[in-house]
């Protein structure tokens, strides 16, 4: 390293010297050549980059980007490496449901001391609540919509009344969401109250 250096800093200043007019040192400084400075920096680099990953690995000591993550606190460091986690998983083109899970599973076994016992308990209790069932349902109803063609239906419809007027989207988003709820709300009382 010491030696790159060395060789960058007197390859610039024989380029900042040869233009000084300095007769007979600006004639010498002309003559020498060192376009090969940079390729021979460049190789230098390699071999340093290489060397020290062979001497990191035979010696058990590796550097890593965790210096500043072993200086937080524990409960800021737990986030960053959740935060990390997820974000390393998802950029893998991982869907983000299979990289939430995998990233607090990963969380649980490598950072806490939870038991595996506990962990299979919460996601069986959580699975009992009906307030979060609606969460998979809504999905459900989501892709029936979309595959089934209705999705695309009311988007046409939606655009066929009021896509021509400015501001367009957020009319249609009222539109459809009036012709699904209000229009139909009135239609339904009366025909539970004409049955009882």
């Amino acid at each position: 390293m010491g030696g790159a250096t060395l060789l960058v800093f007197a390859a610039v200043a024989h380029r900042y010297l040869a233009g000084v007019a300095i007769p007979g040192l600006q004639d010498w400084l002309l003559t020498l050549d060192f376009g090969w400075a940079q390729e021979l920096t460049i190789i230098l680099f390699v071999w340093m980059a290489k060397f020290g990953a062979a001497y990191g690995v035979l010696t058990g000591i590796h550097v890593g980007v965790d210096v500043l993550i072993h200086r937080l606190p524990a409960r800021t460091r737990g986030r960053f490496i959740v935060f990390g986690l997820l974000a390393g998983l998802m950029r893998t083109g991982m869907p983000v449901s299979i990289a939430l899970g995998l990233t607090v599973l990963l969380f649980l076994f490598a950072v806490t001391q939870v038991p595996l016992e506990s962990v299979a308990i919460k996601l069986f209790t959580g699975i009992e609540k009906f307030e979060i069932m609606a969460i998979p349902f809504f999905i459900l109803a989501g892709n029936f919509l979309t595959h089934g063609g209705v999705a695309r239906r009311m988007i046409d419809f939606a655009t066929a009344m009021v896509g021509h007027l400015r501001g367009s989207l957020g009319l249609s988003a009222v539109f459809v969401y009036r012709d699904l709820t209000l229009r139909d709300v009135p239609k339904v009382l009366r025909n539970s109250t004409r049955r009882t």
